[in-house]
């Protein structure tokens, strides 16, 4: 499962490691969620106490999360998306996504994308088609997320079907 971007509040990082560390662990084995991103408030992310949170959070669950921080190499980067099955991203920017350039990035790279009900991901994501959204206004919008996160994990057959009309 990979999340790419910054690494910031706004785009509900925190909710998707909430998220991923309430699956039992038996459900998370052999998974592992990788954050990609700048934390650095000067290169837009939330800072070193919101990437300390993020890392409690992750240790105090025993989970499977790598914080790997900013790639700005392109072969890098597309290294990611081509081992990630999931793309997570749960961003709770009403009004600062404009477009979800890095959802479209994993799309392409073969991952079934995992986004957050905002409008303009509903232009390319089509849920339960290529991809599933989740209810980020929920009153539990990280086990709405959880649940999202689950039917992905353990229906690998939807979840490949997904990944095939994500890429195409």
């Amino acid at each position: 499962i990979l999340y790419t971007g910054r690494v910031h509040p706004e785009k509900g990082v925190h909710l998707l490691i909430q998220a991923f560390v309430q699956l039992p662990p038996s459900e998370r084995a052999g998974w592992k969620l990788e954050i990609v991103g700048p934390w650095e408030t000067a290169l837009g992310g939330g800072g070193e106490a919101y990437l300390n949170e993020l890392r409690a959070a992750a240790s105090a669950a025993s989970a499977d999360i790598d914080f790997t921080g900013r790639i700005f190499d392109e072969k890098r980067l597309i290294a990611h998306y081509e081992n990630a099955r999931i793309f997570a991203y749960p961003s709770l920017a009403e009004r600062g996504e404009t477009f979800g350039l890095a959802v479209l990035e994993a799309m392409a790279s073969g991952c079934a994308p995992l986004v957050s009900d905002l409008a303009c991901f509903r232009d390319f994501v089509r849920s339960e088609v290529n991809g599933l959204s989740f209810d980020h206004r929920s009153p539990d919008p990280a086990g709405s997320l959880a649940a999202a996160l689950a039917t992905l994990m353990r229906d690998q057959a939807t979840t490949q079907q997904m990944r095939e009309s994500a890429w195409l």
